[in-house]
């Protein structure tokens, strides 16, 4: 009697352990998949090539992708199979499909009007990702490899998300480097302040620069704000005019 009462004991203790278990791993591969749709977001911005954001937006889908690293290795503490058993078999050619990933359309990316709009709406994203990373920190405090992982998550997150703030601030200098400009050559800002930027995502560039790649990879449309790089543009001739420089060429008769 006493020792089949020590057994319900110890199965009682063990009940809430397992479903706490279960509930942390379906918590883990919900995060796992949100960061899915966001990284799917970066990589496709990463590969437009933006001059102007290229650097931070790349870090931030790096960072996008150690967070989401280090969150397989938190499932792998609660002692969860992993999902890449062959990779560590050099006797074979096998390569499994990476897990927990989102199986969604260009359409459900995270992308906006504008690139600036696309960012803030990717760290929106981030954010909400950090809150629910960080949820999982009170959970398992007893063990120590879990809290480890998950920890290193949640700083790859934010990250991420504080590489974004970088990319918009990097948009920032470029347009108010641009309004310095034509504020101290009003009449390179007559003209050029009605150039298009067809193609050009959040960040004003000239035409055909590698930002109408973004355009064409990511779909989104032209914000035009009128702004230049100040690319110098010779002025067109007016209709009657001569060029002297023609005229003054030697002819055969010379």
């Amino acid at each position: 009697m006493y020792t089949h009462g020590i057994f319900y004991l110890l199965l009682s203790k063990s009940q809430p352990l397992n479903m706490k278990h279960a509930e942390t791993e379906s918590s883990l591969t919900d995060i796992r998949l949100k960061l899915s749709v966001i990284e799917q977001t970066l990589k496709a911005i990463v590969n437009a090539k933006s001059p102007i954001t290229g650097r931070e937006v790349a870090l931030a889908y790096t960072n996008c992708q150690q967070s989401t690293m280090w969150l397989g290795k938190a499932k792998g503490t609660l002692g969860i199979k992993t999902p890449y058993s062959e990779s560590f078999n050099p006797e074979n050619k096998i390569i499994e499909n990476r897990s927990d990933v989102a199986n969604i359309s260009a359409d459900d990316l995270i992308l906006s009007s504008t690139e600036v709009t696309t960012y803030k709406s990717l760290r929106k994203a981030l954010n909400e990702v950090e809150n629910m990373i960080s949820s999982l920190m009170h959970s398992l405090t007893d063990n120590v490899r879990f809290q480890i992982t998950v920890t290193n998550a949640y700083t790859y997150c934010c990250n991420a998300t504080m590489w974004l703030g970088m990319a918009l601030n990097a948009i920032k200098t470029h347009n108010d480097a641009i309004k310095e400009m034509t504020v101290a050559d009003p009449e390179a800002e007559t003209d050029l302040g009605d150039k298009k930027t067809e193609g050009v995502v959040g960040a004003d560039a000239p035409e055909n620069t590698p930002n109408d790649a973004v355009a064409a990879t990511t779909g989104l449309p032209v914000e035009n704000t009128g702004e230049t790089t100040g690319q110098q543009v010779q002025p067109a001739k007016e209709e009657g005019t001569v060029d002297t420089k023609a005229s003054e060429a030697p002819t055969e008769n010379n």
